[in-house]
């Protein structure tokens, strides 16, 4: 009791999550001064952002043939051969005829090379055309990759 006034009655503060408790004060309720709570209302959370729209940047050389003789678009083995000795597969090697002589070279040594396939690499267009897939199917075909 303070200077002949009843005891403040405390009450919990708000376990609300979308009210941020600023502070409190007194105030008389029914004659019994009281504990009031001041809050403001929460930002509203930014929704998570959509992992679907997310695509890996790059699948090690490993995932690309892996994925590609699940997917049934190289043989067991051009797998193989692709892993231990660098071979193109055919349907890869069949859509370098489009390309200019210093672009196949360009993509041989690429590809004999290559430990990590980046989605933005050049070369990954003509290994799309070779399979017959669009940009969005490339995409999902990276985010299956990612997971071998």
């Amino acid at each position: 009791e303070i200077l002949g006034m009843e005891p403040v009655v405390e009450t919990a503060a708000p376990s609300d999550p979308s009210l941020i408790v600023t502070g409190s004060h007194v105030t008389m309720i029914n004659g019994v001064p009281t504990r009031v709570w001041d809050t403001v209302a929460a930002a509203p959370q930014p929704p998570a952002p959509d992992m679907v729209d997310w695509v890996p940047p790059a699948i090690s050389k490993r995932q690309l043939l892996l994925a590609s003789w699940q997917e049934g678009l190289i043989t067991e083995a051009e797998a193989i051969a692709a892993a231990s000795t660098g071979a193109l597969p055919a349907a890869i090697s069949a859509a370098l005829t489009s390309l200019t002589a210093d672009q196949q070279i360009a993509f041989r040594i690429t590809w004999a090379a290559m430990v990590q396939v980046d989605r933005s690499n050049p070369f990954v267009p003509i290994m799309a055309q070779a399979f017959g897939k669009d940009d969005t199917e490339i995409d999902q075909f990276f985010l299956d990759a990612a997971t071998l």
